[in-house]
């Protein structure tokens, strides 16, 4: 398999998981984390640069999911995970443990601790 077939099928299926995504969007604030502390922003912060900016992050990180979310939503959503204001913890659970869309992280690889800080790191920005 080349590396451009594999692109190519990790294109696909974020594609296929699209109306999924918007599904999860559409669940709004509900379930949000009951006091998310600078703390655990700043560790978020920390799991998001190990695990997620390669593909997530924005600026001289910008590749990946983040440019094919960029041209998807055409500036209506931000492609970078960082910029969104409309993450929920359910959707965020989902796409980290590979029910949706991208490879899952075991709770080995990131334990339920570090996906409560990334969640507080990346629902930062929401009202």
């Amino acid at each position: 398999m080349t590396a451009g077939s594999l692109q190519t099928g990790h294109a696909n299926r974020m594609r296929s998981a699209l109306p999924a995504m918007l599904a999860c969007l559409a669940v709004g604030a509900s379930g949000l984390l009951a006091a998310q502390t600078a703390d655990d922003v700043e560790r978020g912060k920390a799991v998001f640069d190990n695990y997620c900016i390669h593909c997530h992050g924005s600026g001289p990180h910008n590749s990946g999911a983040t440019v094919m979310l960029e041209e998807k939503y055409a500036g209506a959503v931000p492609g970078s995970l960082e910029e969104r204001t409309t993450l929920t913890p359910e959707f965020i659970r989902e796409f980290v443990r590979g029910e949706i869309g991208m490879a899952a992280y075991r709770p080995t690889e990131i334990p339920d601790p570090d996906l409560q800080a990334l969640t507080a790191y990346l629902m930062r920005n929401n009202p």
